[in-house]
């Protein structure tokens, strides 16, 4: 499954989307030309601005004679609610239906994908079933300032103890299901769904016309449509996967 080597860029690496787009493009630009800031049209004539857009610097392997694709940057940090996900993916969706300068309608691919925060969920979830007991205690504490108590440390200490021995049981019992369904761990049978959950989302993506930019650990950048690699630095571009003309209903 590709989901599964994909490498989310980390929350708090770029300090801009500007810098995020200047790191990927100093990357791609031996493999494409690339316009930055172009403008274009909403289809009731209001102005919008796309990130990028680029042109294979050799057309040959590709499906279209003239491939050419646009690209929105958005940095990790403002991706991680319902509603930024949501906000990302009308405004890639609007972007393709938008006629941009010189090149009409475009296929949009995001950078990173707005799935980025899905593929971390796995390890946050699953880490946070078993604190240290500082940890918890911390937690404790606060807890009791805001509603007022007044505990001792042995106290606070003592409650810690059976919070962390209650998880390390709930854990044992996850780990034991997980195993039973075949997973090696329960952080394997947490990781898988959340992959499915991914590639769900993409397939919605690509219906929308909308495509991913994202680092892969053995194929560098990957242009990915519908969960599906259209290229790759490694392996270049897939003719089977087709135009990058936005579909026109559904055709």
């Amino acid at each position: 499954m590709l989901y599964r080597y994909l490498v989310p860029p980390p929350q708090g690496f770029f300090g801009s989307e500007r810098a995020l787009a200047d790191h990927v493009l100093g990357r791609l630009a031996a493999h494409f030309l690339i316009e930055r800031e172009v403008e274009g049209r909403y289809p009731d004539g209001r102005t919008v601005r796309i990130d990028a857009v680029l042109r294979p610097r050799d057309p040959s392997g590709w499906f279209d004679v003239e491939p050419v694709f646009g690209i929105e940057f958005k940095l990790p940090d403002k991706i991680n609610s319902v509603g930024e996900f949501g906000a990302q993916i009308a405004q890639a969706s609007d972007y393709a239906h938008c006629t941009f300068d010189g090149y009409g309608r475009l296929t949009i691919f995001l950078c990173p994908s707005p799935v980025s925060d899905l593929l971390t969920q796995a390890d946050r979830k699953v880490g946070s079933m078993v604190r240290t007991l500082e940890e918890t205690c911390k937690v404790l504490a606060e807890t009791d300032a805001f509603l007022g108590l007044s505990r001792t440390a042995e106290a606070i200490e003592a409650q810690a103890r059976e919070w962390e021995r209650r998880d390390r049981e709930r854990l044992a019992a996850i780990e034991a299901g997980a195993r039973a369904e075949g997973y090696k761990s329960a952080l394997d049978r947490e990781k898988e769904r959340v992959r499915e959950k991914a590639v769900f989302a993409a397939h919605l993506l690509g219906q929308l016309g909308v495509g991913e930019l994202m680092p892969h650990t053995s194929d560098g950048w990957v242009l990915l449509r519908s969960g599906e690699r259209v290229w790759s630095e490694k392996g270049g571009p897939r003719r089977s996967m087709g135009t990058l003309r936005p579909k026109v209903g559904n055709r």
